[in-house]
């Protein structure tokens, strides 16, 4: 990795992980708000509140440690985002979508209000689309080392 003493400009760091930085953002402002949620529902209680909560709160580590990364990449004409960063980004992506798929179809055929299925099919579209993103970026990225 590169000294974040390196000149760059702001486009070139975004160019380099911003769609790491669109995930992380995401998985942040999605799972945090779980963690508050989680936190004042009454009506969990025992396992239920332990899992709800506990879930929220390692994909917030997850998505805090990866955009710790990508915000210490400095990139230079010849540098990619290292192979921890990219396999990290990769694995936030693809379990992230895998969670998404799996509760937004239970979601959809619950017995849940209109509106809170509305929410989760957004969260779910926004989370897989920029996981997509993070393929995509992924794949680039191991074509250009091979």
């Amino acid at each position: 990795m590169v000294s974040v003493l390196v000149p760059t400009s702001r486009w070139q760091r975004v160019k380099a992980v911003g769609p790491v930085l669109g995930l992380v953002g995401w998985t942040l402002f999605t799972w945090a708000n779980r963690i508050r949620l989680a936190a004042a529902d009454t009506s969990l209680h025992g396992f239920s509140r332990v899992w709800a909560i506990g879930l929220a709160v390692a994909f917030t580590l997850v998505a805090l440690a990866l955009g710790a990364a990508a915000l210490a990449f400095v990139p230079t004409s010849a540098a990619t985002p290292g192979g921890r960063l990219r396999r990290g980004a990769l694995a936030l992506a693809l379990i992230g979508s895998a969670w998404w798929a799996v509760r937004g179809v239970q979601i959809s055929l619950h017995d849940h209000p209109i509106g809170f299925k509305v929410v989760h099919a957004v969260l779910a579209v926004v989370t897989i689309g920029l996981s997509a993103l993070v393929g995509r970026w992924y794949q680039r990225l191991e074509r250009t080392l091979a």
